[in-house]
């Protein structure tokens, strides 16, 4: 036995309900359209201003441009206002959808982004705006754009920054007499945001009034707080730079030899550290192209000036142990030719002596003067070659004061460079790897 079941219809509209339908919403159209609208005048012109209400659904957002300081977005940008002129018989329709080539024949705010920079309406496949009008005369209009707005940004410290954009609406030739903008109920909504330099934190809206030459406007905007995100700055320059300046560290633990087998060793290291962190922080486009140092740039400025200090230092090394050795062949050298030197001389004085011998013997008047360097007898000649050396000091400096000679050798001869060299230069590197 068949069950009774209920049989969905579908409505029937008949062709005399379609026409009857289109009738009316042409003879509403006719009626608000007529002769009677200007789309000149705005509602309430002369009465009150026209309340204009916003609303603004994000799609997306990005990118957030600090080299152009501006940041863009993708929205619907909705407007709502009222217009009594253009109400009509609720019982005719409950609300008319209008084409957007409707929009020639009504009048619309003014609207514009007084920040934008670079908007666009989209036109794909035809242009993105709909508006349609309630009995009431209340008017929706939307359409989607593509704004790209200006903010000014602190980039002192860059990446660790945080960035507060605004978004400004306002009228483009009405004061606020004529029109007032507000935010609707929901002023804003947005879907998931993904941006690929910064995460948005936080937003607010709120109202003023700017002060221009022509009257005051009434204007609205929005602040959009972005915080700026790491992983990139420390993958690609925080890490890698860290890791060069430890690197040229690992030439203080190369011991200093006598026969200098880590020259080249600590050289090389010294000059690859060195041109790795030119290239890695001053050669990337990574960086904003602003005329103040940022943080990034201290830290790039500090990790050169270590990995140049550790080249110093073993420049400082090398020439101490060439100059010690150096010093050391040419006190050899001084003190063979200091004994060949006196050596003469007393050879000369001998032969002076038994001159003189001779003279007296021979009954002659007078005698001979026995001469020596500068009347004074050569006790010590490394002291006469340091004496004309400190005259030869003394002659040259210009001015009524007398200089006084300091005795390096002497200073040098007691340090403990001169007589334990390897020690002290292991001692140096040893303070070095303390220091950094």
């Amino acid at each position: 036995m068949e069950e009774n079941l209920p049989v969905r219809t579908k409505r029937e509209v008949t062709y005399s309900d379609t026409k009857g339908l289109g009738d009316r919403v042409s003879k509403t159209l006719d009626e608000l359209f007529g002769a009677g609208y200007n789309m000149q005048f705005r509602p309430g012109i002369g009465v009150h201003p026209t309340e204009v209400e916003v609303n603004i659904a994000i799609r997306s957002m990005g990118p957030v441009d600090e080299t152009k300081e501006k940041f863009t977005l993708d929205c619907y940008f909705r407007q709502y206002w009222t217009d009594p002129r253009l109400s009509f018989n609720e019982s005719v329709l409950d609300e008319l959808a209008m084409n957007w080539q409707f929009l020639d024949k009504i009048w619309r705010p003014d609207t514009f982004f007084l920040n934008g920079k670079d908007s666009y309406l989209h036109k794909i496949a035809v242009p993105n705006r709909f508006i349609r009008i309630a009995p009431s005369g209340r008017i929706s209009f939307s359409q989607r754009l593509t704004v790209s707005a200006r903010c000014k940004m602190d980039l002192h410290k860059f990446p660790l920054d945080s960035q507060i954009c605004p978004l400004e609406i306002g009228s483009f030739g009405h004061p606020s007499q004529d029109i007032v903008y507000k935010w609707a109920n929901s002023p804003l909504s947005m879907e998931e945001l993904s941006l690929a330099q910064y995460n948005m934190v936080n937003w607010t809206h709120g109202h003023t009034t700017s002060q221009l030459k022509n009257g005051n406007r009434s204007v609205i905007f929005l602040h959009f707080q972005f915080d700026r995100t790491l992983g990139f700055y420390f993958l690609q320059i925080y890490i890698p730079l860290t890791i060069i300046v430890m690197s040229s560290w690992v030439s203080f633990w190369l011991v200093k030899t006598d026969k200098g087998q880590e020259t080249p060793a600590r050289t090389g290291l010294g000059a690859t550290s060195a041109l790795a962190v030119v290239t890695i922080g001053f050669g990337g486009k990574t960086k904003p192209q602003v005329a103040y140092a940022t943080a990034l740039d201290v830290f790039i400025i500090i990790c050169s000036i270590l990995v140049f200090f550790a080249l110093v230092e073993f420049a400082l090394l090398n020439f101490l142990d060439i100059y010690i050795k150096r010093y050391k062949e040419k006190e050899v050298l001084k003190a063979e030719r200091a004994r060949i030197l006196e050596l003469a001389v007393r050879s000369q004085r001998d032969l002076i002596s038994y001159s003189s011998e001779s003279y007296h013997n021979s009954d002659h008047n007078g005698g001979f003067r026995e001469t020596s360097l500068n009347g004074k007898r050569p006790d010590s000649f490394e002291n006469i070659l340091d004496e004309e050396e400190c005259n030869f000091q003394k002659k040259t400096v210009e001015g009524s004061h007398k200089l006084k000679c300091f005795n390096f050798d002497k200073a040098l001869h007691n340090s403990k460079l001169y007589y334990s060299t390897t020690e002290f230069l292991h001692n140096l590197d040893s303070y070095s790897r303390k220091l950094f």
